[in-house]
């Protein structure tokens, strides 16, 4: 590893320390590290918050086998007893007889964004809507630090395997897409009892639980984000309440026995 890429490493660290420290720990979240995988670049930029797990990462070649966590977007834990959990405890002690490591995957026009957080305790329910907001301050404070850190950037050794998982997963986004289409063809509206969606809701709420912004949907859409807020708001009185969070959103949905399928993949 370059000296002046683990200097920079080992920098950013250090402020997602503190950062964990003042934001994280009331949840009982221990850990929290950021990486940026650019497939057009072939590059990555990490934001550990152990840099010599880092190290000894690299040092293992475990980045090789950055794609197989990014098969499934959303969250995902860690196996107890899978290879990569077994190489971070050989590395670190935490002082507690179980902890929980997780995965949160997103994936983006150019590559993937991926979360990693450790917690004393699995994760509450209540406790997402924060940390996807978490997620997207962390992500706008990574591309400020990648600018100002050069030194921060480092290769992406699997870069191919990733560009060939990121086709295959937009396909597999366009056939459940066209599906989608040809399912509203046929009825129009998604109805569950006294609820009924429309077909651009339903894409709507999809969008939303999977972790895009309104800014990003806003531009998925090419129309205004006031006007994004306008038809979630609308969602939201057929539900119960226009001036509901988003999160009392999921709630409801998940109530109306909605979406199960979709809120498993990324919140459960």
């Amino acid at each position: 590893m370059k000296k002046e890429h683990y200097q920079a490493v080992k920098s950013s660290a250090q402020s997602m320390n503190h950062w964990v420290f003042n934001h994280l720990l009331k949840l009982n979240i221990f850990e929290c590290a950021y990486g940026k995988l650019n497939m057009g670049e072939g590059s990555f930029v990490p934001i550990p918050m152990y840099h010599q797990w880092y190290a000894s990462y690299k040092e293992q070649n475990l980045d090789l086998t950055l794609v197989t966590r990014l098969h499934k977007l959303g969250i995902n834990y860690w196996k107890t007893k899978s290879y990569l959990l077994n190489q971070y405890h050989g590395c670190l002690s935490h002082g507690h007889n179980k902890i929980f490591k997780l995965d949160i995957i997103k994936k983006v026009h150019d590559g993937y964004e991926m979360l990693v957080l450790g917690s004393y305790k699995p994760l509450a329910f209540k406790d997402y809507q924060f940390i996807y907001q978490v997620f997207h301050e962390i992500s706008h404070q990574a591309e400020q630090l990648r600018q100002e850190k050069p030194a921060l950037i480092t290769e992406l050794r699997c870069a191919q395997e990733v560009r060939a998982l990121h086709q295959e997963q937009s396909l597999q986004a366009v056939q459940q897409e066209q599906a989608l289409e040809a399912r509203f063809t046929e009825a129009d509206k998604f109805k569950c009892g006294n609820l009924i969606l429309e077909h651009y809701e339903m894409h709507l709420i999809k969008q939303l639980l999977s972790l895009m912004t309104y800014e990003e949907i806003a531009a998925f859409h090419q129309v205004s984000v006031d006007r994004i807020v306008q038809r979630i708001r609308h969602i939201k009185q057929k539900v119960s309440d226009p001036q509901m969070s988003d999160f009392e959103l999921f709630k409801a949905l998940k109530t109306h026995k909605i979406l199960m399928a979709q809120i498993t993949d990324f919140i459960l």
